[in-house]
């Protein structure tokens, strides 16, 4: 069995972004500086984004969302780049738009959007991608067994 290849890269005083292979965001962590908690979300393929319960420190935390995705098979989003109005030409996600994500980055031509939008689509929501001519998605994601109960019935 290959055991996943997990990097944690710290993203400001008080957040962590761990990351599948270099590539996929599984998950982020907030921590304040002397605090011992730590707030955990974890992100399934889709870019979905699900609680967890806090953690006592980094590496508790970390090990919880590698058990969540454990669960999943990441792959790459597939994306298309189309003429958006008054825009310009942007970056088409089925995968994100279901997950309630926007793409928000636009450019002046077609050659550039095509050039820029896998970089981009990775910079901006953390999620490989792939350009294809007809984009499929991913199956939105369900919670993984360790999440956070997403209503107060389901806490009791």
């Amino acid at each position: 069995m290959d055991l996943p290849n997990i990097t944690v890269f710290r993203y400001g005083p008080d957040e962590s972004r761990v990351f599948l292979n270099d590539a996929h965001l599984i998950g982020v962590l907030e921590h304040s500086s002397g605090e011992e908690q730590v707030r955990v979300s974890f992100y399934g393929p889709s870019g979905q984004r699900f609680a967890l319960p806090q953690a006592r420190g980094i590496t508790d935390a970390v090990t919880s969302i590698i058990i969540a995705a454990l669960h999943y098979d990441y792959r790459p989003h597939e994306i298309a780049v189309g003429y958006f109005t008054p825009c310009g030409y942007g970056i088409w996600c089925p995968t994100c738009h279901v997950a309630g994500t926007a793409l928000s980055r636009y450019y002046n031509d077609r050659v550039e959007a095509e050039e820029r939008a896998v970089g981009d689509h990775e910079d901006l929501y953390g999620q490989p991608a792939v350009l294809v001519p007809k984009p499929g998605r991913l199956a939105p994601d369900s919670a993984p067994p360790n999440a956070w109960p997403t209503t107060d019935h389901d806490r009791t």
